[in-house]
């Protein structure tokens, strides 16, 4: 039995992430929230990311963590609103 689909494009994606190979592909609009004081994703690995997708957006959620979007989801929300208006 094959992998579904979109089981595949997780794992070509977390490819791409881990090997920065392939995220100059990107074409779209993309949004990247990093919190301050993440301990999980360096913060290097962010910027590298924001830099190789032309078309991104790289916020620094203060005063978080790794878990941004439950330690401070209304800075989270407006990001992703800002994000979102933006893109219109």
């Amino acid at each position: 039995m094959q992998a579904p689909l979109y089981t595949m494009e997780i794992c070509r994606a977390q490819n791409r992430w881990q090997t920065g190979r392939g995220n100059s592909d990107i074409r779209h609009r993309t949004l990247i929230l990093a919190g301050e004081y993440d301990q999980v994703i360096p913060r290097v690995q962010c910027e590298q990311l924001h830099r190789d997708i032309k078309n991104s957006v790289f916020v620094i959620i203060t005063e978080s963590g790794h878990f941004l979007h439950e330690e401070k989801w209304q800075e989270v929300d407006e990001e992703i609103v800002r994000f979102l208006h933006l893109s219109k």
